[in-house]
């Protein structure tokens, strides 16, 4: 263990002291000088600034130098600038150099413009007072090295356009707790945080980034915030968080992939044997703890000899005689995960000629999983299929499906049944088409019905009647000799200031559409209504409810001194309406706390009594 410790210090001074050659190999170049900036300029008017020749300790580069815009921090520009306490870059930057800020350790913040996509390698290494960090909202790559040794930095949050994580990019960040992650990165360096021992991944579930958290044995916590977790902690052997992950209520914790360790001591030496704790049916936060086999190191001619299986288990213990070769076992495995597969390759340390007690552990590649997602024609043949791996999203056909008109309807295509957005596994995916009739239907002329249309939380809507022109109406509108059968096109008004919920049925609740207009044939009896749910101060929406939640019954408005105004209860076959489920005062409290408020009815089975008479 010593002989490792010794050789990966050494290595890791070899690829300091690489990194730091290559960052002093800084070319002689002939600079202009305006306002104690120095720069160049290339052909196409481009300004490079190349470092600061002034005394100040808090600087902002300008937008433009020599009467051209700057585009760019070139490499090393502050290179160990040491007084430098703050920096304000130009919206003009596109991109900085390698070890731009290399070495300014008493820079304490900076904000990357939104136009900088290029970070060079190695941009903050060293800057051991830097807190605060903004990146750009268009930052696709962080680069090997980045925040190395970035001692101050705790939090920071990588924009949504964020795809990979280099080599070591936040390493030796000693007190970096929280790193928030989108959903759509790609790839993160093993070592990007290498020696960081206090981080938190915070991210989504089922992501690239939870795997590669349980893979590196990080912390991670759940972003997700429409799902109840609850955090499943693992411990290592002196009582220090080993990894921790948030988990569904009343799913099963996922193990971490990599065993802990526990070191030897003059006399024994411990082998990890399982983890002691509930990690099935999670329902609050579980602590669970590692438990080892202690062996005796004692002075012999024999050597005891242990090969690890893919989990860390003990897959074979054996005795072998000083300067013998060990017996390996069958190939060790590793349980796959959602997104990863595993192939066995070798072991970690060599089995021949056996002078120590050892223990050996397997070494496997990592391949991503593929899936199949196969798009289907109307009558079930494959129109394409594509192989996309876990994660990614699928593209979508060139070719639009169709679907042969009938004697009653025609077709047309509306999009795929299936989410493509992120692929977890094989997939038929099928079209899905819209139908409409052929034909209106032929009613009487005689015949007259009744048409009222209202509007809750708008500002109005127009109407139009039998392809006729479209009127602007009120808030309602009532006709009671409209004949049967006309066709009816109803718009509402569309408004900065509220939301538009869709047009309801008030006697059902049912929601007919979601779209602004809404087009239909008379019946003799018709009834809609546009809901709207308003954004005011001081107001919030109070939303009644028809059969269990599934279809709206009333929409009302309240402030919190209102007096609250129960709509009629709604039926429902087989129940008798009890009341709702919220007292008056209970909404009001809750519109008091700023709240929208859900009111479900409370239904009481009827029991039907039934007299048989036998003979």
């Amino acid at each position: 263990m010593k002989t490792t410790s010794r050789l990966l210090c050494f290595v890791l001074v070899l690829l300091t002291a690489f990194s730091c050659t290559s960052l002093l190999s800084i070319s002689a170049e002939t600079y202009i000088v305006d306002k104690n900036f120095k720069l160049t300029r290339n052909a196409n008017n481009e300004i490079t600034v190349c470092g600061y020749e002034g005394s100040d300790t808090s600087i902002a580069v300008p937008s433009s130098l020599i009467g051209y815009d700057v585009k760019y921090i070139g490499d090393h520009a502050f290179y160990n600038e040491t007084t430098l306490t703050d920096i304000s870059l130009p919206n003009t930057l596109t991109g900085m150099g390698m070890g731009a800020f290399y070495g300014c350790s008493s820079l304490e913040s900076i904000s990357i413009p939104t136009q900088c996509i290029n970070l060079g390698p190695h941009l903050f290494y060293g800057c051991s007072s830097l807190k605060n960090v903004t990146l750009s909202s268009v930052t696709v790559d962080i680069p090997r090295y980045c925040f190395s040794f970035c001692g101050s930095l705790e939090e920071i949050t990588l924009p949504s356009t964020t795809k990979t994580i280099g080599e070591y990019a936040f390493a030796n960040c000693s007190n970096l707790k929280s790193v928030h992650f989108d959903r759509y990165v790609e790839s993160i360096s093993p070592n990007a945080f290498q020696n960081s021992t206090h981080v938190v991944i915070y991210g989504y579930k089922n992501t690239y980034v939870e795997t590669y958290a349980r893979e590196q044995n990080i912390a991670f916590c759940a972003l997700d915030q429409d799902i109840v977790t609850h955090q499943v902690i693992f411990y290592n052997y002196d009582g220090s968080v080993y990894y921790m992950t948030s988990v569904e209520e009343g799913k099963t914790a996922i193990m971490p992939i990599k065993p802990p360790t526990k070191p030897s001591t003059d006399t024994h030496y411990y082998v990890f044997k399982s983890w002691k704790g509930n990690i099935v049916n999670i329902q609050q936060t579980e602590h669970i703890y590692p438990v080892f086999t202690e062996y005796e190191l004692v002075e012999k001619e024999d050597y005891f000899v242990i090969f690890l299986n893919g989990d860390g288990t003990i897959l074979s213990s054996q005795t072998v005689g000083a300067g013998e070769d060990a017996t390996p076992p069958a190939a060790p495995t590793k349980a796959e995960s959602a997104s990863t597969r595993y192939t066995f390759t070798g072991w970690d340390k060599s089995y021949t000629d056996i002078r120590s007690d050892m223990i050996i552990s397997p070494v496997f590649s990592s391949q991503t999983k593929t899936f199949t997602v196969e798009f289907l024609n109307t009558d079930g043949t494959t129109l394409e299929t594509f192989t996309v791996s876990y994660g990614e999203s699928c593209p979508i056909p060139e070719t639009t499906p169709e679907k042969a008109a009938d004697d009653k309807y025609t077709y047309t295509f509306t999009g795929w049944d299936q989410d493509l957005s992120v692929i977890t596994s094989d997939l038929n995916v099928s079209p899905v088409f819209e139908a409409k009739s052929t034909a209106a239907p032929v009613l009487p002329d005689t015949t007259n019905g009744t048409l009222k249309v209202d509007m809750v939380g708008g500002s109005g809507f127009t109407i139009s009647i039998d392809d006729g022109a479209s009127r602007p109406q009120g808030s309602v509108y009532v006709n009671r000799k409209i004949p049967v059968g006309v066709a009816v096109t109803v718009t509402a008004t569309s408004s900065s200031n509220s939301e538009f919920i869709g047009w309801i049925d008030p006697a059902t609740g049912k929601v007919l559409s979601t779209d602004y207009t809404y087009s239909f044939y008379t019946s003799g009896n018709d009834y809609l209504r546009a809901m709207y749910k308003t954004d005011s101060d001081g107001v919030n929406m109070v939303v009644f409810y028809h059969d269990k939640g599934n279809q709206y019954w009333d929409i009302q408005y309240y402030a919190p001194t209102d007096e609250i105004s129960f709509p009629d209860g709604p039926m429902h076959a087989g129940f008798d309406f009890m009341g709702w489920d919220h007292t008056a005062e209970e909404i009001q409290a809750k519109l008091a706390a700023g709240e929208d408020v859900t009111v479900l009815p409370v239904w009481e089975r009827q029991l039907v009594y039934v007299s048989i008479t036998v003979n």
